[in-house]
């Protein structure tokens, strides 16, 4: 559901083509399987490739690790403590950018 709500919101700025990236591999599968999976799940995915991803140029869907995506992370962590919607578009929460830089530095060690 996520996914579904992300892509309405990036379709609603405007943005021509999204990347999803996901820590559950059976969701990321579930996004790239050539058919259809006859379950809740499936229902889901089926629905957000019709509806949302038609409205994208190009669209992508990444299984990343856990350990390899620490921002995901914190903002899942942070999220279960708010209560009412919140996006940053212009600026991003400290929290998140320090998440960030020592991500980065580790790629490059």
């Amino acid at each position: 559901m996520a996914v579904r709500f992300a892509m309405g919101l990036a379709r609603d700025l405007g943005l021509h083509s999204v990347e999803v990236e996901g820590d559950s591999l059976e969701v990321i599968n579930a996004f790239t399987a050539t058919s259809v999976l006859l379950t809740l799940l499936g229902l889901i995915i089926e629905d957000i490739l019709i509806e949302s991803a038609s409205s994208f140029a190009m669209v992508s869907f990444s299984h990343i690790r856990r350990e390899g995506n620490a921002v995901a992370h914190s903002l899942a962590r942070y999220a279960q403590d708010v209560e009412d919607f919140c996006v940053w578009i212009e600026e991003v929460p400290n929290f998140v950018r320090d998440t960030f830089l020592v991500d980065l530095q580790h790629c490059f060690h």
